[in-house]
């Protein structure tokens, strides 16, 4: 407990009973939710101490007003200067603003109580708010905002949930403050796995967050090493194993439109390289010239240096790049794309072979097809030998 804290509580609180009697006081409690952020109307106040829901209001009003300027003036400075010794003990700051400056714009009601273990805590900052201090409170999260802008319900909720993400494990609930956990229990939900995920969210959006978080160079939807790490993974992350095959992952991956950057490897296409604008134009000028079906190999041997810059190294990764960027501009295959309009596909090497009768070197096969590997050339000239 720290004991300067406990006077300073405990004189700013007998400072406001100086001019509050019992009944007054206890209508500001009931009127500003204390103590567990149950907002009582002036009928339910009325039934309870006998009295009209008008005349309520009224002792509301007065007890509102109860003390001189010069009173209300003296109690608010003694309120600020209390919020300025909490955030410097609890953020570890010179001050409130400092505080804030660091991203932290409340103190949880718990984290108080660690300093300050009085029950005239909750009383105190229930009547500060009805007190017309403009120092605010929120019963239902239980904080204190360090600032009026930061009253807002919907504020007050991303920020205690900044740092939480798309799930969390029991325990890590059980572990957290209240107030995180009192967020949590308005935005997530239980699942029946045992841990608490995002409302809205699905097993998708679960896979998508342990991939994102734990597979910087991405995840190869082949690779056992790196099924047997993402499990590892979510087990360390929320506390349990989870039963998930890698064909699920899979199409997790195809439907979450995440970017192929490598055969079979796959990256959140936020942490992937853009293609400029300018080389992007020059692509796409590439492509609609082309007749019929262009390989994305040929593309990237094509444009290979300046890809290269951005990191783009290999044409699974084009490709991955390129179909998101070009939505509905071309029909994309696994090896190739087309742009003309017809529905059927057909082999752009067969198509060639056949259109010089299959008297083609090796040669000029490589010049029509800049970056396809050879065998491509003779396993078409194997297959149409033996038709």
């Amino acid at each position: 407990m720290n004991e300067q804290l406990q006077k300073e509580f405990d004189s700013c609180y007998q400072a406001i009973k100086k001019v509050l009697d019992d009944r007054e006081e206890y209508v500001l409690l009931c009127r500003n939710g204390f103590p567990n952020g149950n907002i009582k109307t002036l009928e339910e106040i009325g039934e309870e101490l006998g009295l009209t829901r008008e005349r309520v209001r009224q002792i509301e009003s007065d007890a509102s007003k109860a003390s001189s300027k010069l009173s209300r003036l003296t109690i608010y400075f003694q309120l600020l200067r209390l919020q300025d010794h909490l955030a410097s003990k609890i953020y570890k700051v010179k001050d409130k603003d400092e505080a804030i400056e660091k991203g932290n714009y409340y103190i949880s009601f718990e984290q108080c109580l660690k300093l300050v273990p009085s029950f005239n805590f909750y009383r105190l900052i229930a009547l500060a708010t009805g007190f017309r201090t403009s120092i605010t409170v929120n019963f239902k999260y239980k904080v204190i905002p360090l600032k009026k802008e930061f009253a807002d319900e919907i504020i007050i909720l991303d920020s205690l949930l900044k740092n939480v993400g798309i799930a969390i494990s029991k325990e890590k609930y059980e572990q957290s403050d209240e107030s995180i956990r009192l967020a949590i229990n308005e935005a997530y939900h239980l699942s029946p796995k045992g841990f608490y995920i995002r409302n809205k969210t699905n097993k998708r959006d679960v896979i998508g967050y342990i991939i994102d978080n734990y597979f910087a160079n991405g995840y190869h939807i082949s690779n056992t090493d790196d099924f047997e790490k993402f499990k590892e993974c979510f087990e360390n992350e929320f506390g349990f194993e989870y039963e998930i095959t890698q064909r699920e992952i899979s199409v997790a991956l195809d439907n979450g439109n995440y970017c192929l950057i490598n055969k079979g490897t796959y990256l959140n296409p936020n942490k992937c390289p853009v293609i400029p604008e300018e080389l992007l134009s020059e692509i796409v000028i590439f492509i609609r010239e082309s007749s019929g079906t262009l390989f994305y190999e040929t593309i990237y041997e094509t444009f290979k240096d300046r890809l290269n810059e951005l990191g783009i190294n290999n044409w699974f990764f084009l490709k991955g790049v390129l179909d998101n960027q070009c939505k509905g501009l071309y029909k994309a295959r696994k090896a190739n794309l087309s742009v003309d309009d017809s529905s059927t596909y057909k082999d752009p090497i067969a198509e060639y072979l056949d259109q010089h009768n299959g008297e083609v070197t090796i040669e000029e096969f490589r010049e029509e097809f800049p970056g396809l590997k050879d065998y491509m050339f003779y396993f078409r000239k194997y297959v149409k030998a033996k038709k």
